[in-house]
């Protein structure tokens, strides 16, 4: 059954709307008809089996015929930062860490990645990114979208984010703590953060601030990973390791 995303304030006792592009995905793409169901989630853990009623040329109006709370989190909050990639690699990272079960993603400006658009262009791929993470959570079955914060340098970003009960960064100059070791010396954690460079990753000063702000640098082998392969399996491993694979 197809799964859409409504805000809470989008749901009324047992009628629902949808509104926005959905709109036109559902009547072109789907091409779903008065009578059709479909599977509502609120990003707040209630899910909702609803029919379509009416059709209007800017919104759809549903008749709600069941809601159930579920939930597809582990109790795991993970948060990838990662170093602004070339090209279209960023894309990539949202869909498959979002498929993943990442909570939160942060685009990070670093020495070594490339400068931030001007705020027109930055504003068109953020929405961007959050749409491809709202349509990869509805591809995976997700009961919620992963936040996408606004572009932030390195330094914002540890210090928002080093209270985190297990902090890491991944470095390929990293040779004596394998992602293994590091984790098999880690008690039970709730929240994650992990830090990954873009192209070239870090730089000796930018080591140097995640160090001194608590985070564990560690490696994920011999061979040297893509920046866009990094996020997924760093998020594999963490949820296999904390048993929610």
């Amino acid at each position: 059954m197809p799964i859409f995303f409504v805000t809470p304030e989008s749901i009324q006792k047992r009628s629902a709307v949808i509104q926005g592009e959905d709109v036109r995905h559902i009547q072109r793409i789907l091409r779903l008809k008065t009578g059709d169901s479909l599977c509502l989630h609120d990003g707040e853990g209630h899910r909702y089996d609803a029919v379509i009623r009416e059709f209007g040329k800017f919104e759809i109006r549903l008749e709600i015929l069941g809601k159930e709370t579920v939930s597809t989190n582990s109790g795991l909050r993970i948060t990838i930062g990662q170093g602004i990639p070339k090209g279209q690699k960023m894309d990539w990272i949202v869909q498959k860490s979002t498929e993943l079960g990442v909570d939160t993603i942060v685009p990070i400006q670093t020495i070594r990645s490339i400068p931030l658009p001007k705020p027109e262009r930055a504003s068109k791929k953020m929405d961007r990114w959050r749409a491809i993470a709202r349509e990869a959570s509805k591809q995976c079955g997700r009961d919620s979208i992963p936040e996408i914060f606004h572009p932030m340098n390195l330094s914002t970003f540890t210090e928002r984010f080093r209270s985190a009960d297990l902090i890491l960064a991944f470095w390929e100059d990293e040779k004596e703590k394998p992602i293994r070791e590091v984790l098999e010396n880690t008690k039970s954690v709730q929240d994650i953060a992990v830090v990954i460079g873009p192209e070239g990753g870090f730089n000796a000063g930018e080591i140097d601030l995640l160090l001194k702000n608590g985070f564990t640098t560690a490696s994920l082998g011999p061979l040297v990973l893509r920046t866009e392969t990094v996020s997924s399996t760093v998020l594999g491993i963490l949820r296999y390791h904390f048993g929610d694979l």
